[in-house]
């Protein structure tokens, strides 16, 4: 009898805890396979004797698994599907639920939402509160209106490898809002290899609390027009504190996201001013940083960062109506903000735009070909201080255009910083592209190497 067989036989009498307390002590660990429909004897015990993977025996199955358990679905399609983690696995020792490919792709699971109603449709994966070290892995989700949901104190999370198309919100992860005890806030969480395309609100969702999390290799396509259905896109998305009102009280604070892009953030409903941004944090997040990362041709900003100490390296924005949008106190290295444009509603476009008490040091970054300044400080407060080190700022076109827009309370330090009002005056670049998808080396500069402005080796 399978090591499982010997579990339901035993949670039929109430005494699973006994037996799996045994077994794990003894090292051992259950696998179950689940296909479409089932194969052999229908146990689980291997591919050939597959169970079928329908949701109420995946459900009674999901209740009873433990640290180091895998539960495999196969190839094929599995309508309706939902999981729910209850339980918890161990540190080092997850549970893990696991898409094969077992011969026709990764396993389907097919939703009922559609985007034209995005306030219903089903959940794929609900984490109950407290439910830890479970690894979710290779599946494709299709129609769901959520796709993961962590309701806090969700501790070792893993989710790698899937594929989403057509959802509301990706995945979106509740910290536990406890700041008496902030240490149990979620937290130590990976996400990595995985595209988000199609989606109403957001692809990756971080509120409540969490903390010490990875965002990596994620591709989010919002998918423009035709889904900005809901107020509004933000691809990746802290909302933390809004208007002196926090959406819980504890912070969101260290995440990052590694190679990580955004494109086609849309929302041109709101009565003047078009939002939809690729990366936004807002108020009381902290400690957010950016690396390798990408945002283009969003109907407001690339970045629209309201965090304090946040950090942007080998960023690219481009195409978006502000490609770069700071409120609180950030640093840029080697980075890139190019050919913004205005899309529509009010506010013009610009590169780099800061407001309010803003506290921003940029360091070998090109700010270029923007359309309106390349470099915009609106309504700024007194406090408010941009410094520029080492970077190139311009126009590359024959007709000048304004380089830097600031109101009178803003400090701004140029440090061996260069200008350029035209392409005659500014430095020769390999071969700017208006739709550089952030490969290759045509922003870098042929007169100043890495010495001055974006280098990409």
């Amino acid at each position: 009898m399978t090591i499982r067989s010997w579990r339901q036989m035993f949670a039929s009498f109430g005494k699973l805890s006994l037996i799996s307390g045994a077994l794990i002590g003894q090292g051992f660990a259950a696998d179950y396979y689940v296909l479409p429909e089932s194969a052999g004897t229908g146990d689980g015990s291997s591919w050939d004797n597959a169970a079928k993977g329908s949701r109420e025996a995946v459900a009674s199955q999901l209740e009873m698994m433990q640290g180091g358990d895998h539960l495999y679905f196969g190839s094929g399609e599995y309508p309706s599907m939902a999981l729910t983690f209850t339980a918890s696995g161990e540190e080092g020792n997850p549970i893990k639920v696991q898409g094969v490919d077992t011969g026709s792709g990764l396993p389907v699971a097919i939703g009922s939402f559609k985007k034209e109603n995005p306030s219903k449709g089903p959940s794929f994966l609900k984490i109950n509160e407290g439910a830890s070290y479970w690894t979710l892995d290779g599946f494709q989700i299709k129609n769901y209106k959520g796709v993961v949901y962590g309701r806090g104190k969700n501790i070792g999370l893993t989710f790698t490898n899937l594929e989403v198309t057509d959802c509301r919100i990706g995945i979106y992860l509740k910290g536990g809002g406890d700041v008496v005890n902030p240490d149990t806030n979620s937290h130590d969480i990976r996400i990595a290899d995985s595209s988000f395309i199609g989606f109403t609100k957001s692809a990756v969702r971080f509120e409540d609390g969490n903390y010490n999390a990875t965002v990596e290799n994620v591709f989010a396509d919002a998918g423009g027009e035709p889904y900005g259905k809901d107020p509004f896109h933000m691809a990746f998305f802290i909302p933390g504190h809004k208007k002196g009102k926090a959406y819980s009280p504890a912070d969101d604070h260290h995440i990052t996201f590694i190679n990580c892009e955004a494109r086609n953030s849309h929302y041109d409903r709101g009565k003047k001013y078009w939002n939809g941004d690729g990366f936004a944090t807002e108020r009381g997040t902290h400690d957010i940083s950016f690396i390798n990362c990408r945002a283009f041709n969003s109907t407001d900003g690339g970045w629209d960062i309201k965090s304090d100490n946040a950090y942007l390296e080998n960023c690219i924005a481009m195409g978006n109506k502000r490609n770069i949008r700071i409120w609180g106190s950030a640093k840029l290295v080697n980075c890139v903000m190019a050919y913004s444009k205005h899309p529509g509603g009010t506010g013009g476009p610009s590169g780099l735009f800061l407001t309010g008490t803003a506290k921003v040091v940029v360091e070998n970054s090109t700010i270029v070909n923007n359309h309106g300044p390349q470099v915009h400080i609106e309504k700024p407060k007194d406090g408010c201080e941009l410094i520029i080190r080492d970077s190139l700022i311009g126009w590359t076109g024959e007709e000048p255009k304004t380089l830097i827009r600031a109101g009178k309370a803003a400090n701004v330090e140029l440090v061996e910083t260069i200008l350029f009002e035209t392409g005659p005056q500014g430095p020769e670049f390999v071969g700017l592209v208006e739709d550089w998808d952030g490969s290759g080396d045509a922003f870098n500069n042929l007169d100043h190497g890495s010495e001055k402005g974006f280098n990409q080796e």
